[in-house]
């Protein structure tokens, strides 16, 4: 393979779909007489429409060629001189992992991808993309290092239109839930009304009942002391006397087996109220985030805040016969956080730990009696970094390494049966960061996941 050829291939894809391989070959040998580097690379430059700089290792200059001064404002006279000055354009928070990154790559002599923020002349960042190729001298050792970079701040505009569509979409779906969780929040709460006073009036039934079998008893014996002087449709009465008094019987231990059940039946009604309100905070918190509202913080107790999701995952996890097994650190002190918003990050990882241990167990004869997984959760309070940490650990099916990465990443998912929007994740990770937290994850296929969340306990900053 000759130069131009491992030329061409050091191209962004994008030189792919607007020229083919001969085309821009003939290109760079018409260029010049001789396809000197200089002017193959002017060439290519032009081409693509890319900046391309060229950094001597050795004497520390650099040169820029291409549309430098188009994309980010600078000409090429004004960038003339150290690597230095590019460098410094690179945004703060992207600096060191440029640094790090290229100093790596030049010991392993990898090509580099990279993608950082660049400050233009106007004074405002921009998103670039750098594709750099690392050139040897006849010794082996690195010499020049070429960039190839390239503006993809279109696309990021592109992305950002798409998830203000998506954030619209959104928005209606979860108005359109919130509404039925509503309705039944208010259909719960009548029945319930309706279902104390049917309680109270049942407490004078007794008394009722004892009055219509008197009533009854006194019919029986009336008919029973004319029926001789009566003709056969008087005598054939006490029969139907008697499947009244049956029936009246029967409608009397009905009663009183709703009353005996009534205050487990007031329970099951509150603890759907209670649910139903829960629902509609996580949602109401949902969209707050989606509209990037201020978050209003308060000092809680985490213990508090796990308690309150696992109890809406109880019955959820008896009928999936999933364990939830929790331990508390009771030495932890508040935290000040959004609780709505910290409920939804354990609720979303606890609901993926769901669909891992079922994905696990998928195609596998589960008895009625047998246990299918385990969920754990532990609470810890580290008081020399006066942080808290939660660890919500899994036995589903795992992470495969390769994915791990992504996990955070808005619309991933991992489950081939997808049963939600695959954002849960990627919420939780920027809740933790705006409570200036950390989440983690740990996994290994076929034996579970486990999820690390640590919080300051003061966060508000």
């Amino acid at each position: 393979m000759n130069f131009l050829d491992n030329l061409f291939l050091s191209f962004p894809m994008k030189h792919y779909e607007e020229k083919p391989k001969e085309e821009l070959i003939n290109e760079l040998k018409s260029a010049a007489g001789k396809p000197t580097v200089k002017n193959c690379y002017e060439t290519a430059i032009s081409v693509t429409g890319n900046i391309f700089y060229e950094w001597d290792m050795v004497s520390d200059e650099v040169v820029y060629d291409g549309n430098l001064e188009k994309i980010i404002g600078f000409s090429a006279d004004e960038m003339a001189g150290s690597m230095k000055r590019w460098i410094a354009l690179i945004h703060h928070d992207d600096v060191k992992c440029f640094n790090e990154i290229i100093k790596t790559n030049i010991a392993t002599k990898e090509p580099v991808q990279l993608k950082y923020r660049i400050r233009k002349k106007s004074g405002g960042y921009m998103q670039v993309h750098d594709n750099i190729r690392f050139f040897s001298d006849t010794h082996d050792n690195h010499v020049r290092m070429v960039g190839f970079v390239n503006d993809v701040s279109v696309f990021k505009d592109q992305q950002a239109g798409n998830l203000n569509f998506l954030k619209k979409t959104l928005m209606e779906f979860t108005h359109e839930i919130n509404n039925s969780v509503g309705v039944v929040f208010i259909c719960v709460k009548e029945v319930k009304r309706l279902f104390t006073q049917l309680l109270r009036a049942n407490t004078s039934t007794d008394t009722r009942f004892d009055t219509i079998n008197d009533k009854l008893q006194a019919l029986r014996k009336l008919v029973d002391e004319n029926s001789l002087y009566s003709d056969k449709w008087i005598g054939d009465k006490p029969d139907v006397i008697d499947e009244l008094y049956i029936s009246f019987e029967e409608l009397r231990k009905t009663i009183d087996g709703v009353s005996r059940k009534g205050t487990n039946i007031l329970d099951y009604l509150e603890d759907t109220m209670n649910v139903s309100l829960r629902c509609k905070n996580l949602i109401k918190s949902l969209v707050g985030f989606m509209n990037q509202s201020e978050s209003v913080k308060t000092r809680y107790k985490i213990n508090n805040v796990i308690k309150k999701i696992i109890e809406l995952y109880e019955y959820q996890a008896g009928t999936k016969q999933i364990d939830i097994c929790c331990t508390y650190d009771p030495a932890i002190p508040d935290i000040l956080m959004d609780v709505n918003q910290i409920e939804l990050v354990i609720a979303n990882i606890i609901n993926n730990a769901f669909q891992a241990i079922e994905e696990s167990q998928k195609n596998k004869f589960i008895t009625e009696m047998q246990r299918v997984g385990v969920i754990t959760i532990e609470t810890h309070f580290f008081r020399e970094k006066n942080v808290v940490e939660v660890v919500i650990m899994d036995s589903g099916s795992g992470i495969a390494k390769d994915y791990l990465p992504k996990v955070f990443d808005p619309f991933f998912s991992k489950f081939k049966k997808k049963t939600g929007t695959g954002i849960g994740l990627s919420i939780a990770y920027k809740i933790v960061h705006m409570h200036n937290g950390t989440i983690e994850v740990e996994s290994m296929v076929g034996k579970g996941t486990t999820f690390r969340i640590t919080l300051p306990l003061d966060n508000s900053s």
